[in-house]
């Protein structure tokens, strides 16, 4: 809960802070959203279900990116990003446990600017994962992969609303076994890039 606390105060220290600097070409974002698992299996010598089922939860989502270089005109610019994400996942009943994940890594956006109110987005990220299963000591370490989609809603100057639906698979692999544990899961969030 502290590290959670720490989280918080320094996306906010930063949202200040980036408020207050001369527009330029970089962005940080910061989103929360509602996440949906639909699909943990072992995969390997025999496929079976996960044991533990923690299916609703939320995300709450950060990244800083920098803008590639572009001629101006363009219709869709490219940035790169470091995020970072934090994931609590609600047990689907009193038999089960809650779980949470922290998330990073980098990823790509292309924006494409067409001039009006709605302004889509596609990304791409590769980030490492660590899984954490309440009453449980350790953690599970892996990889994710996601795709997400979105609208930029160009309404404000500084600020800039967007919505998000997020792809992600992300897959554990395991020591001295051909089985792994794979969860797949669908995001949508809605944020802000300043």
């Amino acid at each position: 809960m502290v590290k959670l606390i720490i989280f918080f105060l320094a996306l906010f220290c930063i949202t200040l802070i980036k408020a207050q600097e001369p527009e330029n070409s970089n962005q940080f974002s910061v989103d929360i959203g509602f996440r949906n698992v639909f699909s943990t299996i072992w995969r390997g010598q025999t496929s079976k279900e996960f044991s533990n089922k923690a299916s609703d939860g939320y995300s709450i989502y950060a990244d800083y990116a920098w803008q590639f270089p572009h001629k101006p005109g363009k219709i869709a610019t490219s940035y790169f990003a470091v995020p970072i994400e934090f994931t609590s996942m609600f047990p689907n009943s009193s038999s089960y446990k809650s779980s949470s994940s922290w998330a990073y890594g980098w990823a790509l956006r292309h924006e494409y600017n067409f001039g009006k109110t709605f302004n889509p987005f596609f990304g791409y990220g590769l980030l490492l994962n660590r899984l954490a299963i309440s009453g449980t000591d350790g953690e599970i370490i892996g990889h994710n992969t996601r795709f997400d989609i979105g609208l930029n809603l160009n309404i404000r100057k500084r600020v800039l609303p967007y919505v998000k639906l997020q792809y992600s698979y992300t897959g554990y692999p395991q020591l001295n076994s051909s089985r792994s544990y794979h969860v797949q899961s669908v995001l949508l969030s809605a944020g802000v890039r300043l």
